[in-house]
């Protein structure tokens, strides 16, 4: 397991390796819209299967997105 800081807004994420579960929680709160594409660049690095694991008060709602419930 690995920890690390990242700007989820700027760029691509520092990693080759896909994830089995990426977890986004109380982050997107923060997020209007527009800013909230950051599911898709999430999304780009998970497995085929993965998992994106965001905060109870969080939606995904009125985002484009590849995810379901």
């Amino acid at each position: 397991m690995t920890f690390t800081y990242l700007n989820l807004l700027k760029g691509e994420a520092p990693f080759r390796d896909l994830f089995h579960v990426i977890f986004c929680r109380n982050v997107m709160i923060y997020f209007d819209k527009e800013t909230q594409r950051v599911v898709n660049k999430l999304s780009r690095r998970l497995i085929p299967g993965g998992y994106l694991l965001v905060g109870h008060s969080e939606s995904l709602t009125g985002i484009k997105h590849r995810f379901s419930s």
